[in-house]
Formats: structure tokens, sequence, C-alpha cells
């Protein structure tokens, strides 16, 4: 549990030090991902097109990802609370505890220091690993 505790401590504190993505002009990159509520659909295989959906399917808040900011994202994977920075993809440490399997490939992935780009469409957003040749894909949770 404390180490559960420390690891989102250490999540929000990263989030707060990088709350705005600049791009070169020093201004905020406009995402469009402010206010928005998203689902994991599954994890793709980019050479198979095969598609595995984590279980469990039928909770409603299992995996999801709700943005504050165009840049910062607060969620949930089964039981453990996460905290994102999309200008950190590809930088973040995983810490090593007890989870369920599924919650574990589910954080492994995500925050994978493979995983370094992701994707916006209107109701799609994905990240991609471009060294294990897979991405997460999320359909956006209409509120």
């Amino acid at each position: 549990m404390r180490k559960l505790l420390k690891f989102t401590a250490i999540m929000l504190i990263m989030a707060s030090a990088f709350a705005c993505k600049k791009n070169e002009n020093n201004s905020d990159v406009a995402t469009g991902l402010k206010g928005t509520k998203w689902k994991l659909a599954g994890i793709v295989n980019e050479q198979t097109g095969a598609m595995q959906v984590l279980e469990p399917i039928d909770c409603q808040q299992c995996y999801t990802l709700e943005f504050d900011t165009d840049s910062i994202a607060t969620g949930i994977a089964i039981k453990e609370k996460i905290g994102l920075n999309l200008s950190m993809l590809g930088q973040y440490n995983i810490t090593d505890i007890m989870r369920e399997p599924n919650e574990d490939k589910f954080i492994r992935s995500l925050f994978s220091q493979s995983t370094k780009s992701y994707a916006v469409t209107v109701n799609s957003l994905k990240f991609i690993n471009t060294t294990d040749n897979y991405y997460l894909i999320f359909k956006k949770i209409l509120q």
C-alpha cells in the first residue's frame, strides 16, 4: 500500500511540474483533450491487427483516462489510480508492485519507455509503442 501511495504521489508531483506542453513559440499546444474522458478499447498488435481486450470488460471505470488539461490526465487502471503527462511519454519508471495481471499489462503498456507518441482523432486516442509494435486504443466516452 505504501508503494502505491508513493507512486501516486510521485505521478501527481510530476504532472503538476509539467502541466503545459509548449511548442517552439512557447505557447500552449492545443490537443483538444481538456475535459474529455477515454476508455481503453484494447491493445492492438500492429503487425497482425489483433486486438486484446482486457478484463474486466463490464467495469465502467476501469482503464479510463480523464484529461484535466490538454496534456495531463488522471485515471484508473482497475484498482490503481494513475496520472499521465503527455510531454513525459517514454520517460516513466514503473514501480514493481503486486497488481492483477491485466492491470499490470495496462500500466506497463501505457507507461513503457517505448511508448513515446500518441495520436488523437475525434473519437479515438492511441498510445504507440514503437519498439514492441503495439498501440493502446482508447475510445471517447460521451458525457
